[in-house]
Order: C-alpha cells, then sequence, then structure tokens
C-alpha cells in the first residue's frame, strides 16, 4: 500500500503538471510545478488519511505521498528543462589534441582506477546529503538542480564543471543557494563529474577524434530526457528504500523455493530466539487504565522502574540475562456487547504503533495480550498479525477473558477454554518465523484457575479454566509458556500461589510434556496489602520461571 500511495503521487503531480502549463517561461513553470505538487500532495495525503482511519496504513504512510509526490515534480522537471542548465560560453571551441611526448597508458589508467574508487566511494557517502539539497533546490524553484559549464584547460583538454544551481531564473540567489555557499556544498557534484572522467579515462580509445563542446551539446536534447529521468527515479528508489522502516505492514513474505535460482543459505529460527538463553521480565497494562499495570502509560520512569526490576533478576541468576518488555493488553475484555458484539475492543492503530516504536526504540520485547471475548480467535489473531511479524512482538493469550462457544459474558461469567480453541493460535504463531525469516517466537497462555484433566467434569467453567491441558499442541516452532496469573493480596497468598505454581506448571509439565516453560505473575498494589514476593523467592520456584509479568 505504501509504494501504491508513492506511485499514484510520483504520477499524479506529473499528469496535473504537464497538462495545465501555461506558456514555457520559466517562472510560469516553476509557479505551475510547484502548484502541481502541493495539489497532489494535498490530494493523496487526503488519500492517506482516509486510509489511516481504516487502519489500512501506518502513519509513515504519508512519507511515501511526500516522497512520491516530490520525486514526481521533479522528474517532470527534469523532462521539460533537464537536470543541469549548460552555462558553457559559446567561445569555447574545439579540443586540441594533448602535447606529444612519451607516457605509460597503464600508470595513466591506475591513476584512473584510483580516482574512479574514491569518487564513487565519496558519492556513495554523501548520497542522503544529495537527496536533502536536490529536494530543497527544487521545493524553493522547480527547475534544474546542477550547473553545468565546460571550460578548457591548460593542456587544450576540456573539462566540465558541475554545480548545484544557487540562482532562481530571475537572477535572485536561492535561500538554499546562499545555505550551500555558506557550508561550501556548491561543489559537491564536482565528485560526480571527477568519477565520470576518471571512468572514461579507463576505457580504451581506438580512434581519438576532436571534439567540440558544441558538438558535445548537440547530443543533449536526445539523450537528456532519458538521462534526467533515470537519474531522478534512481534517487527517488533510494529515498523510498530510506523510507521503508519495515513498519508492521511491510514485512516480506517468502513465497518459498523458485527453480532454477539459487538455494538461499538454511534460516534458524532459534537464532536470535529469547528462550531458553534469556529471562522475560515485563510489565503488564491496559492503555490509559493505570490500575491495570505499570505499562498503561509509557514514559521515561516506566522504563527506568522496569530496567530496575529486571536488574534484580539478573543479579540473582547471571546465566539468563533479562530481556525486558510490556505485556499490552491489545484486545481488550468488555461486560457488553459493543457494536461488533464481541463483548471486546482492538486498540486503536495510533495507539498500536505508539507501544510498537516505544518498544522498537528502547529495546524491549511487546507481548500483544488477547482476551478475545466472544471473537472468533482466528480472526482476532489474523487482525494484529501485520505487528506480529515484528522480530520483537510475541503473543500472549489469556483463557480467563475468552468466551469461544458464546456461554458467558467477560467480568461476570467464569470462562473454561478447550485445547482446540489455542491450538490454532499456537501453530499460527509457529509459522511465522520461517515465513519471515525472524527469529522463533514466544507464547504465553495465561492460567487463571485449575486444569480439568483428571476432572469427572473439565467441561464445567466452576470447576477448571482449561479444560484439556494435555491436548495443547507441542510444537517445537514455538516457545510455550504456561503463565501463573493468580492474584493475591490476603494472608496466605503466597504459599497458595507457590502450591498452584508447582501445581500447574511443575507437575503439569512433566505429565503433558507439551511446554517448555513457567511464567509468574505479581501485582504490585494488590498484593502489597500483604507482602509482595520478593525476586529471590520468585526464583526459589521450580523450575525458575522464565517469564514474570507485574501488573498492580
Amino acid at each position: 500500500m505504501n509504494y501504491a500511495l508513492f506511485i499514484g503521487s510520483f504520477f499524479l503531480v506529473i499528469a496535473l503538471a504537464w497538462l495545465s502549463m501555461p506558456s514555457h517561461q520559466p517562472s510560469a513553470a516553476s509557479r505551475t510545478y510547484r502548484t502541481a505538487f502541493l495539489v497532489s500532495l494535498a490530494l493523496m495525503s487526503a488519500v492517506c488519511w482516509l486510509l489511516r482511519i481504516a487502519h489500512s496504513v501506518p502513519p509513515s504512510a504519508w512519507w511515501y505521498v511526500v516522497a512520491g509526490a516530490l520525486f514526481g515534480g521533479m522528474t517532470a522537471t527534469a523532462v521539460d528543462v533537464g537536470v543541469a542548465e549548460d552555462t558553457t560560453p559559446l567561445s569555447v571551441g574545439t579540443r586540441m589534441d594533448a602535447p606529444a611526448g612519451r607516457h605509460d597508458p597503464w600508470r595513466k589508467r591506475l591513476t584512473a582506477l584510483c580516482v574512479a574508487v574514491v569518487a564513487f566511494a565519496a558519492v556513495v557517502t554523501t548520497l542522503p546529503l544529495w537527496i536533502v539539497i536536490v529536494g530543497l533546490i527544487w521545493i524553493e524553484e522547480p527547475g534544474p538542480i546542477f550547473v553545468s559549464r565546460r571550460s578548457l584547460r591548460a593542456d587544450g583538454t576540456a573539462s566540465r564543471l558541475l554545480r548545484f544551481r544557487c540562482v532562481r531564473s530571475d537572477g535572485r540567489t536561492l535561500v538554499v543557494g546562499l545555505l550551500l555557499r555558506r557550508l561550501r556544498l556548491v561543489r559537491l557534484p564536482q565528485m560526480a563529474a571527477v568519477l565520470v572522467r576518471a571512468v572514461n579515462a579507463l576505457r580504451p580509445r581506438l580512434r581519438p577524434r576532436p571534439r567540440t563542446a558544441a558538438r558535445s551539446l548537440a547530443r543533449r536534447p536526445i539523450a537528456a530526457p532519458v538521462a534526467a529521468v533515470a537519474t531522478v527515479l534512481l534517487v527517488g528508489a533510494v529515498a523510498v528504500a530510506a523510507l521503508d522502516v519495515q513498519t508492521p505492514r511491510q514485512q516480506p513474505v517468502l513465497k518459498g523455493p523458485v527453480r532454477g535460482l539459487a538455494v538461499p543459505q538454511a534460516f534458524d529460527p532459534a537464532e536470535g530466539a529469547v528462550l531458553p538463553n534469556r529471562r522475560v521480565v515485563a510489565f503488564y497494562g491496559v492503555p490509559g487504565a493505570a490500575q491495570t499495570g505499570p505499562a498503561a502509560t509509557l514514559d521515561a520512569g516506566v522504563l527506568d522502574r522496569l530496567r530496575a526490576q529486571g536488574a534484580e533478576y539478573e543479579k540473582l541468576d547471571p546465566a539468563h540475562p533479562v530481556a525486558l518488555g510490556i505485556d499490552l493488553v491489545a484486545s481488550v475484555p468488555d461486560s457488553d456487547p459493543g457494536p461488533a458484539g464481541t463483548y471486546s475492543h482492538r486498540l486503536d492503530g495510533a495507539t498500536m504503533d505508539r507501544y510498537v516504536d516505544f518498544c522498537r526504540t528502547n529495546g524491549l520485547l511487546l507481548f500483544l495480550d488477547l482476551s478475545f471475548g466472544w471473537s472468533d480467535p482466528r480472526q482476532e489473531l489474523e487482525h494484529f498479525m501485520s505487528y506480529l511479524a515484528l522480530p520483537f512482538v510475541h503473543l500472549a493469550i489469556d483463557p480467563e477473558w475468552m468466551f469461544p462457544r458464546h456461554n458467558g459474558v467477560p467480568g461476570i461469567n467464569l470462562s473454561n477454554v478447550r485445547a482446540d480453541d489455542l491450538n490454532p493460535l499456537i501453530t499460527a504463531m509457529a509459522e511465522l518465523p520461517v515465513k519471515y525469516r525472524i527469529p522463533r517466537k514466544i507464547v504465553i497462555i495465561h492460567q487463571f484457575r485449575p486444569t480439568g484433566d483428571g476432572m469427572s467434569d473439565p467441561y464445567d467453567p466452576g470447576n477448571a479454566e482449561i479444560a484439556d491441558k494435555r491436548n495443547l499442541v507441542d510444537d517445537p516452532r514455538v516457545d510455550l509458556v504456561v503463565h501463573v496469573d493468580s492474584v493475591g493480596g490476603w494472608v496466605g497468598d503466597i504459599p497458595t500461589k507457590v502450591e498452584q505454581y508447582d501445581e500447574w506448571i511443575r507437575r503439569d509439565m512433566k505429565r503433558f510434556r507439551n511446554f517448555q516453560y513457567g511464567g509468574f505473575k505479581i501485582f504490585y498494589q494488590i498484593e502489597s496489602k500483604n507482602r509482595l514476593m520478593t525476586p529471590a523467592e520468585v526464583m526459589k520456584l521450580k523450575p525458575p520461571p522464565m517469564v514474570v509479568t507485574y501488573g498492580n
């Protein structure tokens, strides 16, 4: 979708510019190009805004609109008036042959090769600066970007001087031109001219012949449009590649091997995987609901607090460095059906992007905690799949709020789920690493109440939360964590939570052998009414939890 917006803006500017060109006077043409750019930018921005409301594109899509409009205008300008304005005096005549003498052609070519390598490296290194300067020059006055001038050296050979255009068509100096002169960047394009001259020196000349500047300029009307379009499109492609920051909706999809192509190197999802080498310590929260957990808000204070909490666990077990994370409730349970009748609602795109950007910037893991309500679990997971395709985003499932058979209301009735409700979600997550060539995913299943295995009626919500835990799929392509989610806050709560962990994690892990890791949750505010478990006490659980989350 981002590339469609770029292409749409690109061709809309060209169409508007060429359809409304009133004359070929420089000032009139500049006004036309600028108007076409602004109109195209406004129209495509409106389209981008509508798509943004529908959650079809991320916020970064607008930059594709700007880039497409800018490079479309530059392409139209380049085709009409060229990329460079030639200011060669008419008095520059025929290039004379260099004085005869002894020379070493191989030494000359070696020198030219060294010059070409250095010039190429300089052009590539400064290319982002070129893109900025070119855009500023064109926006201030659409027209040629460079000024080209041929001159004769003392030995009679011709040379080309290439500079950025600093003067308007009416003779006044551009504002960006003043800046370029002050920073001494006007002659930056000369590196490209040096590169071309060095490359030409490497080519063998079988039949040298005199050439005049006028003769070279005679070729320009034919070659200029092609060179202009190629140059602008090349710069545009580089800019678009720079804009493509791998937002959630732009993950590459691998279609599998193709006959006739080289077989890619083997991909190992274990490389870069969090578990089993690192322990996760995460803050839980619903955005804007401070009572749910510390992650309800995002700021430097929350980040410092999370780092301090994680450091305590890493100090106790240096063999497992801590990976910090945010457990974000992305699918929020509701006690009323809502417009969709699902007893849940999803976070809006802006909030999702804010948490994604925060975690990406600060090197945190992000767990999308889905509660589902009455929503179809597979459809709900598919909605968030563009985020889950990111390497640092993982999944958490909370069966406490999950009613796939529509037999209860979240927050009012107890839930009861089956392995058949959870297994498709586990399998879908297991398929992501190979599909997107990202590290192995973590799937957390919260457990708030007992397991139904061995009960006379495991499907009774009053007896069990997970009816048949033994039937959870055992898929080595995903790291499955069963996370004890019970709440304390009363005298004797710590021994009870320890006993639940022993039963739901240690015992079930041993007898079912279909999940690999245990998790544990602590509630800062609720459980502090009695006493919070310390990290040292948490680490004494057997096996030690590999995922520890903190709510309020």
